[in-house]
């Protein structure tokens, strides 16, 4: 029997099957995609809409290919991502490390409790300003607004996650003598972990919003200082383009993290 008689397995029927509905989910999007552009030039093109409000697709297209082709958006895409990631990593970081403290040493936590819910309510984008007239219009007054932001996304989410930990898996491991670092290392984390990532894709696009808001606030470059000054100027195809590379900015970053999921998350069925 040759090697093209042979039937494939069910995990290459699932494997191919999975190929398929992803390539078919494609498809689906992009002909929404397409429906939804042509409506738009349409109603620019053909009905009342003006497009000094709206711009149009087409112009969009066009400033977005003199935007990379000539090179005058990378000065402000590399700042906004550079703010945006700077931000994302050191907000993550803190909000992890304090949801391990907070939990570890429960009083700790009930004493600062307090303390946190009074910052959590306050509106970042009221700090924005004083960030700006504490730490100056450079990199330091972008990474505390996006910290701000995306810090209680994440020790919200880990101090959660830790919380909905199996108690019996953590008691079982106890039974079997196994120290504090193994419960940690094979129990709490990898639960844990769950959590944390999806935070962290909530945080994503709030880490891109912040880097844009601190660049409304104070900044001679960014996209956020590229629409703030579009604007300004009534070029609202510019503002535009400029949105959709945000857009952009974090469906890629959210790839990435999925991916890092994917691979960290293996064991978990879900």
């Amino acid at each position: 029997m040759s090697a093209a008689n042979v039937a494939p397995t069910p995990v290459q029927r699932r494997r191919q099957r999975a190929v398929r509905d992803r390539a078919v989910l494609l498809l689906q999007r992009l002909a929404l995609l397409a429906v939804l552009l042509a409506a738009w030039e349409a109603a620019v093109a053909y009905g009342n809409v003006q497009p000094l409000w709206v711009s149009r697709p087409s112009a969009i297209a066009a400033t977005l290919w003199d935007f990379f082709v000539g090179g005058s958006i990378y000065p402000h895409l590399l700042a906004t991502l550079g703010n945006a990631l700077a931000g994302l990593v050191a907000g993550s970081v803190g909000g992890i490390v304090l949801g391990f403290l907070i939990v570890r040493f429960d009083r700790f936590g009930r004493i600062i409790d307090p303390f946190i819910n009074f910052f959590y309510s306050i509106p970042r984008i009221a700090l924005a300003p004083l960030f700006v007239l504490w730490f100056g219009i450079g990199l330091g007054s972008k990474v505390a607004t996006i910290f701000a932001i995306v810090f209680f996304l994440l020790l919200v989410n880990t101090v959660t996650g830790i919380r909905q930990v199996d108690g019996h898996l953590i008691r079982g491991m106890q039974a079997m003598g196994a120290t504090r670092w193994q419960i940690n290392r094979y129990v709490v984390i990898p639960s844990t972990l769950v959590w944390i990532l999806a935070g962290l894709r909530l945080a994503i696009p709030q880490s891109v919003i912040g880097a844009v808001i601190a660049e409304y606030v104070g900044a001679t470059k960014g996209l956020g200082y590229l629409i703030l000054f579009a604007s300004a100027n009534l070029d609202t195809t510019t503002v535009m383009s400029a949105v959709v590379v945000l857009g952009l900015i974090s469906i890629v970053i959210t790839e990435v993290v999925n991916r890092v999921e994917a691979t960290l998350l293996k064991w978990n069925p879900t």
